[in-house]
């Protein structure tokens, strides 16, 4: 009886199977998913990364000999390390000018082989964890977060599908890992400085488009954000106990919209915050257990954060602050030596992580530091010019802080007023929302607070006042959103504990939430990048309709022959460009400018043009009037604007022309 009834039950799951199966088959024949198949190769490619670097970072890890509170805690340590020495690997590469694809589809596959048992053990702890989540037992509010958070990620995550469109990523994080693969190695970029920025990123973002394409790359910074997540999860599950304050910490992290807006592309942002507070997760654990190794993983990450951006280096000099608070003032360290052997030790290693990119640096321009102190390295007056330039433009953003009230307001103004801290996609890092200036202000009621609680206070205030000297740029500042996420949620569970008024904070915070989601909305219809990630705009549509000079680099990358050599002039925007090209950033000095007013004739100018082997020109005629009323590009003297123009009837000829952009091939037959 029990095996007719067995054998019937099998019997009807499987017809069952099969009918979904065929119906589902002949279903999707008939309507399918738009680039499902393209969708799921680029999430294999985010897997295969995200499994070796967690392989690669544990078996590093196991030198440390470090116990973790869990799994969660593990793949943040792990995969941050990882991802490290993977991008130093495709530097390395680089420099020796092995960047093709079939290499590192063999470097993939002997990496997974030789980490074959740390990928088990990474399958197996996340079935592992997901049979755990099942069993557990969660409240409806705990539900609710939870259930916003997902939305959250889920609205970030299908953002990140749609191809890049972000100012910064077509000039120079996307485009100089673009110019690396068609040259298979690491180049100079004589009018870029912004190319001589460290790179740690935009390696990672070199193998995506290598081993891929640039979704995978979209995907990798997305990444970063849920790194954090799960960052921000461990650090409070090690430190509070207080599963409510983990969910809390979580949400209001990603809720905030400058993180939603940013996961969704290839800034570098959330790389930097996530090494930043992976480095200060690790001091404090040396700080709470004084195992050593947490003291020698802090500097490892803390030099990571700083070969993503030289903004790093503020982490740096906090940290530095908190080794020295805890030697003298909480252990009471008397001996000079021990206490400057830690900084020698922190610092060194730190630098020395940062060192490839300064050596790159050095060899290519003689400064390690360039465009920066080149007046102090090589004596250049021109790199220092420009060096200065930039600094400039970055001290315009923000407000003028006059007085002591002004420093006062601004939390209130950086709420209130974020867009004012940045210019054009710089908004993507200038709208915080509510909540911070909600309830951060609690914290001051409070008779006392934990130590861990202080001490993230103090990191926050020292980071703020850093930022204001050195360049108001909100989103300089996103380094600091995690700790206020957990200072926040901290915030809310000593007013729930009051217990009075809870459920209308709850109120408060459901309806701040929402109201991030609707900014989140109302600035992606800049970008509106949903109609292309779901399929329903195809990407030659959608880049079509964002970016005026794409349809002239469809036009060079299908017309023009392998060899041509395009210089463009007011077009600071070189990715999507499958040819060799020479651009400037708007804070170099402009090529055609400098040969034209240095040329005595028009002979002379295309001579110049013909040793550095410029075949054609792009001129963007739109972008050159926007470039040239805010930043200045076009500065002819007098003799250079004459050999110019004379220079153009003579020996250009448009051979494409599409609104404002035109391509000219320069005729060198004629004397």
């Amino acid at each position: 009886m029990e095996n007719n009834l067995r054998i019937k039950k099998e019997l009807f799951y499987f017809v069952l199977v099969v009918w979904v199966v065929f119906i589902g088959y002949t279903y999707f024949i008939n309507f399918p998913i738009a680039n499902l198949g393209m969708r799921l190769t680029e999430l294999f490619f985010l897997f295969l990364f995200v499994l070796v670097g967690f392989a690669l970072g544990s078996k590093v890890f196991k030198f440390f000999n470090i116990p973790f509170m869990g799994f969660p805690e593990e793949v943040v340590f792990f995969l941050g390390l990882g991802w490290g020495i993977i991008a130093y690997l495709v530097f390395g590469l680089g420099v020796c000018g092995l960047l093709y694809r079939g290499l590192f589809y063999f470097i993939f596959a002997g990496l997974i082989f030789l980490l074959i048992r740390e990928i088990i053990y990474f399958l197996s702890s996340i079935k592992k964890s997901v049979e755990q989540l099942r069993k557990k037992s969660f409240s409806t509010w705990d539900l609710i977060l939870m259930g916003i958070l997902g939305i959250s990620l889920l609205m970030s995550l299908i953002a990140a599908f749609s191809p890049p469109t972000f100012y910064d990523s077509l000039v120079y994080h996307l485009a100089v890992p673009g110019s690396y693969i068609q040259q298979h190695k690491i180049i100079f970029f004589p009018y870029n400085l912004l190319s001589n920025f460290p790179q740690n990123l935009e390696m990672l973002y070199t193998l995506a488009i290598l081993m891929y394409d640039d979704i995978v790359a979209n995907l990798i910074h997305f990444s970063f954000a849920v790194m954090l997540i799960l960052g921000i999860y461990s650090f409070c599950s090690r430190y509070f106990q207080n599963k409510q304050m983990n969910f809390l910490s979580m949400l209001i992290f990603f809720s905030t919209p400058a993180i939603m807006l940013l996961a969704g592309g290839t800034y570098i942002d959330l790389g930097l915050t996530f090494f930043v507070f992976i480095s200060v997760y690790a001091l404090i654990n040396w700080w709470q257990s004084n195992r050593y190794s947490w003291f020698i993983i802090s500097a490892i990450f803390s030099g990571l954060a700083m070969g993503v951006k030289y903004t790093g280096v503020i982490n740096l000099f906090i940290l530095t602050i908190f080794v020295g608070w805890k030697l003298v003032i909480k252990d009471k360290h008397k001996n000079i030596k021990n206490i400057l052997k830690y900084f020698f030790v922190y610092v060194s290693l730190s630098c020395l992580i940062l060192l490839p990119w300064l050596i790159k640096n050095f060899v290519y321009t003689g400064n390690p530091l360039f465009p920066f102190l080149s007046g102090l390295f090589n004596g250049n007056a021109i790199n220092a010019g420009l060096a200065e330039n930039y600094v400039n433009h970055i001290r315009t953003y923000g407000v003028t802080i006059h007085n002591f009230l002004d420093l006062l307001v601004l939390p209130w103004t950086i709420t209130m007023q974020g867009i004012e801290f940045g210019g054009g996609f710089d908004i993507w890092g200038g709208v915080w929302g509510p909540l911070f200036l909600l309830f951060l202000p609690f914290l001051l009621f409070l008779k006392k607070g934990t130590k861990i609680i202080k001490q993230l206070g103090i990191y926050v205030i020292l980071y703020f006042f850093v930022w204001i000297v050195t360049g108001k740029v909100l989103r300089f500042l996103v380094v600091i959103i995690p700790y206020l996420s957990i200072l926040t949620a901290y915030s809310l569970i000593c007013i729930e504990k009051k217990g009075k008024r809870w459920k209308a904070v709850r109120l408060v915070l459901v309806v701040s939430i929402m109201s991030n989601f609707f900014l989140f909305g109302y600035l992606q219809t800049v970008v509106d990048p949903f109609p292309v990630a779901l399929g329903i705009q195809t990407r030659k549509e959608y880049l079509e309709s964002k970016l005026d000079y794409y349809k002239g680099m469809k036009f060079i990358n299908n017309n023009l022959p392998k060899e041509a050599k395009i210089l463009f002039i007011g077009e600071t925007r070189g990715y999507y460009c499958n040819r060799c090209y020479i651009t400037n950033s708007v804070f170099d000095l402009n090529p055609i400018v400098e040969i034209a007013n240095n040329s005595k004739s028009a002979e002379e100018m295309l001579e110049k043009l013909k040793n550095m082997g410029i075949t054609h020109i792009l001129y963007n005629d739109r972008e050159a009037e926007r470039l040239e009323k805010g930043y200045h590009i076009f500065y002819w003297n007098d003799n250079g604007y004459e050999i110019n123009k004379n220079f153009k009837q003579k020996y250009l000829q448009c051979i494409y022309q599409e609104e404002a952009v035109y391509i000219y091939e320069i005729d060198y037959g004629i004397k």
